[in-house]
């Protein structure tokens, strides 16, 4: 729906759509070639008014994991139209709660899901992104 801009697992109304499932939508669009179309759009507008307080409520829940895995490939990917996407939005909210939520021996919490390996798997790959240390994200 582009007017909503939220990606759903099915077109049913009452189908749920959430911040990570934008993400992986747009990745999946993002990683069958398509960069620019209007449901990109939509859906980037989507997370950047949905994100922030999402993060927030579900730090430490896979979702979160889950849903910022491909929020960080959706904005590193789009800041080649627009960097103020990655610089001036996304990069400044995921450091900030990355930073804070790591714990003192190195790792990060993931309450709800498969554990803090998950979870610190997660975060180590989302702060190498601007660095393009794997090769997926290489330009």
């Amino acid at each position: 729906d582009l007017d909503y801009g939220g990606f759903k697992y099915q077109e049913q109304m009452r189908s749920r759509t959430s911040p990570p499932l934008t993400a992986a939508g747009i990745a999946t669009l993002n990683y069958g070639g398509i960069y620019q179309h209007e449901l990109i759009q939509a859906g980037i507008a989507y997370l950047k008014k949905n994100l922030p307080s999402f993060s927030r409520r579900r730090y430490g829940h896979y979702f979160y994991w889950y849903g910022h895995y491909y929020a960080a490939q959706v904005f590193f990917i789009a800041a080649d139209e627009d960097p103020a996407l990655w610089n001036d939005f996304y990069w400044p909210l995921i450091t900030d709660q990355l930073v804070k939520q790591q714990q003192t021996e190195g790792s990060w919490q993931n309450v709800t899901g498969p554990g803090k390996a998950f979870g610190t798997a997660v975060a180590t790959i989302i702060l190498q992104i601007p660095n393009e240390f794997l090769p997926i994200f290489h330009r």
